[in-house]
């Protein structure tokens, strides 16, 4: 089974004082680091007035992800906040599957 996370991504000041092509070499950094650990994005989206992003992340496991995003944050460019996240039919089933189980017969 996946572990699908959504991630905030915010810019340190750190990332703030790098030049052009540094700030770029992160994103490049950052991107390759999901990748070795097994992620693939679902999604990015840019939130311009919050300067952050938000992204969709499916790794093998939440090892994985929890892997990735430590050796981001080394880095010291980012300030990431993640979140376990499941698509509207995994959340549907998942409720179904726990209301059928929640029943005991007395």
């Amino acid at each position: 089974m996946s572990y699908r996370v959504v991630t905030r991504v915010t810019f340190t000041p750190e990332f703030g004082r790098l030049t052009t092509e540094e700030q770029t070499n992160e994103q490049i950094a950052a991107m390759e680091i999901v990748t070795r650990n097994g992620g693939t994005f679902e999604s990015i989206l840019v939130l311009p007035t919050d300067q952050a992003a938000l992204t969709t992340t499916v790794y093998p496991d939440e090892r994985s992800s929890m892997k990735a995003h430590l050796q981001i944050q080394a880095r010291g460019a980012y300030e990431l906040h993640a979140q376990h996240a499941f698509t509207l039919d995994e959340w549907t089933s998942i409720l179904e599957e726990s209301r059928a189980e929640a029943v005991v017969g007395v």
